[in-house]
């Protein structure tokens, strides 16, 4: 940040058409631009989302027909940085997940986002 310290970046987002992952994929969307910008970031971003679906279903990328359809059931957005191994962000929607579930659907998550 050394080098934008008297510098406001400001960011717009206008999801045009939402198949599902809007969130993960306007995160992916923001590094792309501003690596494209020639604007320096300490790391690579990576967003993915993933959940259960009914029956305890897990599954990366969700379609937004499938958001829609397992409301009920558990989803979130993990933000990740490959290069240091470490999880910048997660944030879940669920009613109810066992640990052990969501210790594995967090090692799925990291495993599709490299």
């Amino acid at each position: 940040m050394k080098n934008y310290s008297w510098s406001q970046i400001d960011i717009h987002i206008c999801v045009v058409e939402n198949d599902g992952s809007a969130k993960s994929a306007s995160i992916n969307a923001v590094t792309l631009a501003l690596i494209d910008a020639g604007i320096a970031i300490w790391e690579l971003v990576v967003s993915i989302n993933a959940g259960f679906l009914q029956g305890q279903e897990p599954a990366l990328d969700l379609l937004e027909s499938e958001e829609r359809r397992h409301a009920n059931s558990c989803e979130f957005t993990l933000v990740y940085l490959p290069s240091s191994n470490k999880i910048a962000h997660i944030e879940l929607e669920t009613k109810k997940l066992a640990y052990e579930d969501s210790k594995w659907l967090i090692l799925k998550a990291i495993e599709g986002a490299k």
